[in-house]
């Protein structure tokens, strides 16, 4: 037995950051836990970088006040995800959409076979409600979690976002799988209109607005998840590959017909997220993404000259390295390129946009992350050059400094 030597002041060992969620009720029926986010920003952009004009803009946004509660009961066998959040861009989406305001998910697990025969099928579950489809990294994930300010540029282009729907799912160890079934994707009405564009309804909480409200739908047909993922643990990798076949209604002008169509968003993605030593913890994670989007026959997408719709494909691909030096500071890099055929920039009303031209864009990002209590509040300091092809449009500058609070 070891004796201290006299005069030597012992200190017990630093307690480790528990993960977020505070226990509200925890006994042999149910549990639950309280998770909130509170995002905001100080963002300084410069316009015009390379350009004739120059301007610029500066502002403080609370870009999420988010509230999370989870539970279980029944051994875990159900699960749930109640999840709201109270900034405006969440409770106003526009004057002709009906939005359900505070509410964003509401998502029930069943795990049927979890403590009953062989253990593999404890894993199998499936999910429905109001939420993410489960593909890709960043979009099931905690907003507080996004590494940088925003989600990659290619990840938000082709997000489904919030859906309505059932979700069957299997998870393992080592292998994931989920296939789902969702109200679905929509077109994008033309501005006081009642007639479809040519563009999928883009947007915070776009895919399921429809005309009516967030909690109902206007689309005959349903859109499809495929997901297969595999994973080492061990050293925290994964590798995932997904489709969303979905099968948004068109409602065309001159004949009053409405029919579905095909927007098809396929892709794959893979990263490593690894602690080597006590000083360093790497992260890398990239992936490529693209969209084919298709008309019913003889849809007409332009009611002035009745030119009919075109089927055209929007491609992306985005890559990103963190290294976590000790458990304090995060230099980070990122890379987002974008080729969208279009919406990306007519959204933002480029003056002189011809057909055929040069409409791909390229977003490097540096970005230092301070974790100075974990995850639960970190300081990001974020520069992205925002470039693009198309010569109508002037690069921007945008820096970025970011404050995360996650309970």
């Amino acid at each position: 037995e070891e004796i201290e030597p006299l005069g030597v002041e012992t200190k017990p060992p630093a307690p480790a950051i528990p993960p977020p969620g505070a226990t509200l009720v925890q006994n042999d029926w149910v549990s639950l836990k309280f998770i909130g986010v509170f995002v905001q920003y100080f963002r300084f952009t410069y316009t015009g970088i390379g350009g004739d004009a120059t301007d610029w803009d500066d502002d403080f946004e609370t870009k999420r006040i988010r509230t999370i509660l989870t539970g279980a009961f029944w051994e875990d066998r159900v699960s749930f995800l109640l999840q709201g959040d109270l900034t405006e861009t969440a409770l106003f989406n526009g004057p002709d959409e009906k939005d359900s305001g505070f509410l964003l998910d509401a998502r029930v697990n069943i795990f049927p076979f979890k403590g009953f025969g062989p253990e593999a099928l404890g894993g199998l579950g499936i999910a429905f409600g109001r939420f993410i489809p489960d593909y890709g990294y960043y979009m099931p994930r905690n907003v507080g979690l996004l590494d940088f300010v925003e989600y990659p540029l290619v990840t938000s282009t082709f997000a489904v976002w919030r859906q309505i729907g059932a979700q069957l799912m299997f998870n393992h160890a080592y292998f994931e799988a989920a296939v789902g079934i969702f109200n679905g994707l929509r077109y994008q009405y033309a501005s006081g209109d009642d007639y479809s564009t040519q563009w999928v309804g883009p947007g915070y909480l776009g895919a399921t607005l429809g005309k009516n409200g967030n909690l109902m739908d206007d689309n005959r047909a349903k859109d499809y998840l495929v997901k297969i993922k595999g994973k080492y643990p061990d050293l925290g990798i994964w590798a995932e590959a997904f489709a969303y076949i979905g099968m948004p209604e068109f409602y065309d002008q001159p004949t009053g017909d409405h029919s579905y169509g095909y927007a098809m968003t396929f892709g794959g993605e893979a990263g490593i997220d690894h602690r080597f030593t006590d000083m360093v913890k790497l992260k890398v994670i990239g992936g490529f993404l693209a969209r084919r989007v298709e008309f019913p026959k003889d849809s007409t997408c332009d009611p002035a000259t009745l030119a009919q719709c075109k089927a055209y494909t929007q491609t992306g691909f985005f890559g990103h390295v963190g290294v976590q030096i000790g458990r304090w500071v995060e230099p980070m890099i990122r890379i987002d390129w974008l080729n969208d055929r279009g919406q990306f920039l007519t959204a933002k009303a480029v003056p002189g946009l011809a057909s055929g031209e040069k409409v791909w864009t390229l977003w490097p990002s540096v970005g230092l992350k301070f974790l100075l209590y974990g995850d639960h509040l970190q300081l990001t300091l974020v520069e992205t050059f925002k470039h693009y092809a198309n010569p109508h449009y002037d690069d921007v500058n945008d820096l970025t400094l970011q404050l995360i609070l996650l309970i």
